[in-house]
């Protein structure tokens, strides 16, 4: 990618977010905690090996972003390409298959009683 077409990629995005500020949650979080009652929140803590969090902590640095920020972006993300790939592969195709015959089984049984 060229410097111009990088230049104006970061533009474009500059606009696109400029109305997001992910950092005014963390602030209203970090200056009124009493808001944690009112906004449906949970805490996650994992054991993360070190190399991955120095890692984690140089991306955040550069970047300007809050743990949670970037947490709930990545988990966002992962989440919607697991959904998408359960939806692909019909993960419940055999359940459904199975319940479905437990059906027809238990109606035939039904009316042969």
């Amino acid at each position: 990618m060229s410097q111009f077409q990088q230049f104006i990629t970061y533009k474009a995005l500059e606009v696109k977010f400029a109305s997001f500020n992910g950092a005014a949650m963390d602030m209203i979080l970090e200056n009124h905690p009493e808001m944690l009652l009112k906004i449906p929140m949970k805490q996650v803590c994992a054991q993360l090996q070190l190399p991955l969090v120095e890692r984690f902590e140089r991306i955040l640095s550069l970047f300007g972003m809050s743990k949670r920020e970037f947490i709930e972006w990545a988990l966002t993300d992962a989440l919607d390409r697991v959904d998408l790939i359960l939806k692909e592969v019909d993960v419940l195709e055999f359940q459904r298959q199975e319940s479905e015959q437990r059906e027809i089984e238990a109606k035939a049984s039904e009316v042969s009683a």
